[in-house]
């Protein structure tokens, strides 16, 4: 009688244990969600750079961003695009490399928790003159409370005497995204 009570409750413990291990193992393949929230500091605040930072901003949500061999492969910006939200791999990705790369305005951003791996970029325009403009990059992890220095400052030159804005608009896009990550 003993084995006919314990028997069903043996299965249903071994089924249990194979399905909370396979889970496990899987999960630690996924590879995680790097965040950064970007603001940009406007220091020129002319219709260009206004247009630069609203055209900008739409570009780097559309995606969430990998690295992988794939990508590299293509060469410039070296990044690839996955739907934002997207399970990815960490075989999927170039070592070193083992998360994807979210890029959300630091108006979404509502709990800072030092438990996930949260950082915010700043993005500072600035006029070198009328044809060109400096972006500086610096990004910050939130650490006891407050923001702390993450990375050291990257600028670019941009030249922003174009005839074709589009162009321009993407060029800045693919630079900011790639540097962001670095």
């Amino acid at each position: 009688m003993f084995s006919k009570i314990f028997a069903p409750f043996v299965i249903v413990f071994i089924a249990y244990l194979n399905t909370s291990c396979g889970t496990q193992s899987k999960d630690e393949n996924v590879a995680g969600v790097k965040h950064f929230y970007f603001e940009f500091v406007d220091e020129v605040q002319n219709e260009i750079t206004i247009e630069i930072i609203n055209e900008v901003s739409k570009h780097m949500v559309q995606y969430d961003y990998i690295m992988s061999e794939e990508s590299a492969a293509k060469g410039w910006p070296f990044y690839g695009n996955v739907e934002r939200g997207t399970r990815v791999l960490k075989t999927e990705m170039m070592p070193p490399h083992s998360n994807v790369n979210r890029l959300s305005p630091i108006s979404k951003l509502t709990n800072y928790d030092d438990d996930e791996h949260i950082l915010k970029v700043v993005y500072t325009i600035k006029a070198i003159n009328e044809l060109a403009i400096n972006i500086d990059k610096k990004s910050y992890s939130w650490h006891n409370d407050e923001w702390q220095s993450f990375s050291q400052k990257m600028s670019t030159t941009f030249e922003i005497d174009t005839p074709k804005q589009e162009d321009l608009i993407d060029k800045i896009s693919k630079t900011l995204i790639r540097y962001t990550f670095k």
